[in-house]
């Protein structure tokens, strides 16, 4: 037996924290868990941002810095949705029992059956919804996704996950994979779970997503700085080469001069 516990923004239960509540009391075997809760996420006015955050992190989140790779933050309230994944770890390793951890923006069909398969899992994390999803086939284990939809999670696994979570150096989908070669984290999969940026019936408002366009800018800039410093070369080269020329003519032309 397990509990289920869905994250949602406190001021945003009644519009989407609700929905997904009444989805998975309407959907889901009642013998499968024993408690179902709305899990109050952490927002960023709930800490203060140096006291939890890597400080490699400080300056892209305060704007100071481009994002370079797509696991640096950018904003509070990316951290903010780490914390409240991790503090959901924490009960799991407290109580010493498995939980289900939803975001509120996810609702998967099938979904009892999909616990009833990651319950009998051997992993430490069974994805049950997520975005996109990696596999080593010979093993049948998942070796890397992205998306923390929906994700059935054993205390063994809460402790390997704990074990590095402070402070929150990368977006929380980041961090669970990179577990998998760093710590031997074991992530399986349910069948059809790669289906979370299908079932987002909402935007996401707990800041997990990550935008590409500063990356993509940031690299941009580097590309274009790249061929400014070329054309630089280029033409500090033609230059050189002209004056080379031009002197070598000069030269030329006054011996000639000379001789005559």
């Amino acid at each position: 037996m397990l509990d289920i516990h869905i994250i949602c923004l406190e001021s945003l239960f009644d519009t989407r924290g609700k929905q997904t509540l009444d989805f998975v009391k309407h959907n889901v075997d009642k013998s499968l868990y024993n408690k179902l809760s709305v899990f109050k996420a952490v927002t960023p006015n709930d800490f203060v941002l140096e006291d939890v955050v890597a400080t490699s992190q400080l300056p892209i989140i305060k704007q100071k810095q481009r994002r370079i790779t797509h696991s640096d933050l950018s904003k509070a309230s990316q951290v903010a949705c780490a914390l409240s994944h991790i503090a959901l770890w924490e009960v799991c390793n407290a109580q010493n029992s498995p939980l289900v951890i939803m975001e509120d923006d996810v609702c998967p069909p099938n979904l009892s059956n999909r616990i009833k398969s990651a319950a009998k899992s051997a992993a430490h994390v069974t994805l049950i919804s997520s975005a996109t999803q990696t596999w080593d086939a010979a093993h049948s284990k998942v070796t890397n996704f992205t998306g923390t939809g929906a994700y059935y999670l054993t205390p063994q696994g809460a402790r390997i996950l704990l074990k590095h979570a402070r402070p929150v150096s990368m977006h929380v989908d980041r961090y669970m994979p990179a577990c998998i070669k760093a710590y031997n984290l074991t992530v399986f999969a349910v069948e059809g779970s790669s289906d979370q940026l299908l079932l987002g019936h909402n935007p996401t408002t707990l800041g997990h997503s990550t935008s590409e366009f500063d990356i993509y800018v940031s690299c941009l800039q580097i590309i274009v700085l790249i061929l400014v410093v070329l054309l630089a070369c280029f033409v500090a080269a033609y230059i050189m080469g002209y004056l080379f020329v031009a002197k070598n003519l000069l030269t030329s032309r006054k011996k000639r001069q000379s001789t005559t």
